[in-house]
């Protein structure tokens, strides 16, 4: 299309090519923009060079290997470059609406964000003379992509939204400040392969109501416990949840709701959205609960995680969470009793060979929820082409291969980051390095491990204060708890009740206090002695919980 002479076209010609979503009751002004010819392809390019960039898929899961062709063509003599380079990128952007005044009137305002997830790239070849020779180029590459990269998604709300995406990036990079670099560039799918977990069964701390009428006069109470027999869950996967209720009161209870619901929130400097979702619900209504009756009987709700659901990320603006949550709905002026916990959302095991599964969401549901799929956005690179001429005979080069596994998470929030970065080698056997590895990792436990092999001496003097620093470096609560794990083992007998009391101090989420009480309390060289300094700190749920998994003769004070 061209630009009219009114300055104007339907957005619907945009759309359709860009975007796919006709809106033609709208109108908009665009830049003269004009669609090559199918001729106009590499090595007919008005005497400039042209890149091509091809992979050997579009889809891949993390930790796989991505292997690929870069194709060079300089028709002409005098063409200036510094170097080609070959790039992996990942990123999560943001945006959100928000209302703000301006001067009497209310108006509607975008906030802007985004974080570098990973931003690895290497040199395929440099021009020391700063001039690319003429001739036809040919340039394979590997790249292995990091561990446990986040899988890419897409969520919308009304004009706001965030995503996670990837693409791989050539650069002919030219110097001087009036010249462009010639680019192509090239979107792909990446899913998380995770490792597998230790199960955990899923006690929700039971909630009391009392029940009130005029606000003053008791009339008894609802007490409404639940769990499940893990935490870890897969999509398309049924769930059994048990709860029960004591019903001391006079009322009723109408219905009781089990559902599990995925909240995305993502922020934009000051600004935030939340969006969430229910992704496996069972309603049992008319539930047969007597008043004045303590039946206390447990019963059973099925439910079924939907294909949609997507994987539970913590990431630097960009949060998925999940829950399982059981209301039980009383009357109306009666506060309903709810008891909820975390839980997690993750993809089974994928082959490595980067085929995707039927467990791969934006693939199931693509046409049915259309937040999981990412607008293509229009590449306004002019350089960039997709084929190589007839007849082409490159001079082919040495094979590149980046290795990336166990790094990296570089770059701030808004900001550029300064590139590829490895784990810190220097002085890899300190407390520090561990910590900065961490920082700019989705693998914790790899790097822990790699760690662990050379620093036998550095673990045995871990603090208090030490251990609560690196548990902080971990958001993800289900890696967390492993890296913990793994540094108490290797401390022996250094580990004692105190570290343990400094990581519970530092934890507020009930679920993560009970799983390092479970798994960690024995471990502690000094329980015997110390374990009644433990005890001191929980509420009554832990207490009890904390009996049931330890069972000590005599803990009672």
């Amino acid at each position: 299309f061209t630009k009219k002479d009114t300055g104007v076209v339907e957005e619907k010609n945009i759309s359709s090519l860009f975007f796919n979503k006709p809106e033609p009751r709208y109108l908009c002004e665009v830049n003269s923009y004009s669609l090559k010819e199918p001729s106009q392809r590499m090595g007919n390019s008005g005497g400039k060079p042209t890149v091509v960039l091809e992979t050997d898929g579009d889809t891949f899961y993390a930790g796989a290997k991505i292997t690929g062709k870069v194709y060079l063509n300089v028709p002409t003599e005098g063409y200036s470059a510094s170097f080609l380079k070959v790039g992996v990128y990942g990123k999560e952007n943001t945006r959100v609406r928000y209302r703000t005044k301006r001067g009497d009137r209310w108006v509607t305002r975008h906030k802007h964000d985004s974080k570098d997830i990973c931003r690895f790239e290497a040199n395929l070849t440099q021009f020391p003379s700063k001039v690319v020779p003429v001739g036809q180029y040919e340039y394979p590459f590997e790249f292995d992509l990091p561990n446990n990269l986040p899988s890419q998604f897409y969520c919308a709300d009304h004009t706001s939204r965030c995503s996670v995406e990837y693409q791989i990036t050539v650069c002919l990079r030219r110097e001087g400040i009036f010249e462009s670099d010639v680019e192509n560039r090239k979107k792909i799918n990446i899913f998380t392969n995770p490792r597998t977990y230790d199960q955990e069964s899923v006690r929700l701390p039971p909630n009391t109501q009392s029940v009130n009428f005029c606000c003053c006069i008791n009339k008894g109470s609802i007490t409404l416990k639940a769990d499940a027999d893990k935490n870890v869950f897969h999509r398309h996967e049924d769930i059994k949840v048990g709860y029960s209720i004591n019903n001391k009161s006079t009322t009723e209870v109408e219905n009781i709701r089990v559902f599990v619901e995925e909240c995305v929130r993502w922020r934009a400097g000051s600004h935030s959205k939340t969006v969430t979702k229910l992704i496996a619900i069972s309603s049992l209504r008319g539930y047969p609960s007597n008043p004045g009756i303590a039946d206390g009987q447990a019963k059973i709700a099925d439910l079924k995680i939907q294909a949609f659901a997507r994987d539970s990320y913590d990431g630097g603006i960009i949060d998925i969470g999940h829950s399982l949550r059981v209301v039980a709905d009383t009357p109306y002026c009666i506060t309903n009793p709810e008891v909820s916990s975390p839980v997690y959302i993750l993809p089974e095991l994928a082959d490595m060979s980067g085929e995707v599964t039927s467990l791969s969401p934006e693939f199931v549901t693509a046409s049915s929820d259309p937040n999981l799929n990412v607008p293509s956005e229009p590449n306004d690179k002019k350089e960039a082409y997709n084929s190589v001429p007839p007849g082409w005979s490159p001079t082919v080069s040495s094979n590149v291969t980046v290795v990336a596994s166990n790094v990296i998470i570089s770059g701030q929030s808004g900001t550029e980051s300064t590139g590829y970065q490895d784990p810190d080698a220097s002085n890899e056997n300190s407390l520090e390095t561990l910590m900065n590895n961490l920082g700019r990792t989705f693998d914790y436990v790899g790097v822990t491990n790699n760690f662990l092999e050379t620093s036998d001496g550095v673990v045995k003097g871990i603090t208090p204060r030490d251990l609560v620093a690196i548990s902080n470096k971990i958001s993800f609560a289900l890696d967390k708890l492993d890296v913990l794990k793994l540094i108490t083992t290797a401390m022996g007998e250094n580990f004692k009740v105190v570290h343990l009391r400094a990581l519970l101090d530092s934890t507020h989420n009930i679920s993560l206090r009970l799983s390092l009480l479970k798994n960690l309390a024995l471990m502690t060289s000094d329980f015997e002695e110390n374990k009644g300094v433990i005890f001191k700190t929980l509420d009554s749920f832990e207490k009890e919980e904390f009996k049931r998994c330890i069972e000590p003769e005599g803990l009672t004070s």
